[in-house]
């Protein structure tokens, strides 16, 4: 299951939008490497990725200096890159157990690292990391996902 978050051109630049077509329930299992590129391909589909390779090697870089594993079955990897043209995000559920959000923005702005927080706070609910498990496609996991999002103060 994966979930994107993406800027709108007309939004603020510290607001994440989530967009259904950066939403999956199906990612392929697969390495830690081959499951990061998944997931900035995924996150491509934002609209605000302008070099690829470039977030690949920055999310590489970030996950080198620890692992972004909040608790089982759940990884935030994020980064500041310069791969992307706006605060963008990306998730992916594979095999309804692990749970991936990825999330990148272009400059460190205390808006973006708060944004970062913030849904590092929402991710910390056992109830709500069940139900995206238990998603039933794409559209379901986009819901809850913009449902939790809005509910907690962050603009989408």
């Amino acid at each position: 299951r994966v979930l994107l978050l993406r800027e709108d051109i007309t939004m603020n630049k510290d607001t994440i939008l989530l967009t259904p077509e950066c939403v999956c329930t199906e990612i392929e299992e697969g390495t830690e490497e081959e499951l990061m590129e998944q997931m900035t391909y995924l996150l491509g589909n934002s609209g605000h990725v302008t070099d690829h390779d470039r977030l690949f090697k920055d999310i590489q870089l970030r996950e080198s200096r620890g692992s972004t594993q909040i608790k089982d079955g759940l990884w935030v990897p994020h980064a500041q890159s310069t791969g992307v043209s706006s605060m963008c995000a990306a998730a992916g559920i594979v095999e309804h157990s692990q749970i991936f959000i990825m999330i990148s923005w272009p400059e460190n702005t205390a808006q973006c690292l708060k944004r970062l927080a913030s849904l590092m706070d929402i991710l910390q609910s056992d109830k709500l990391l069940r139900r995206m498990r238990d998603a039933q496609d794409a559209h379901s996991l986009y819901t809850l996902l913009k449902d939790h999002l809005t509910e907690s103060g962050i603009p989408c």
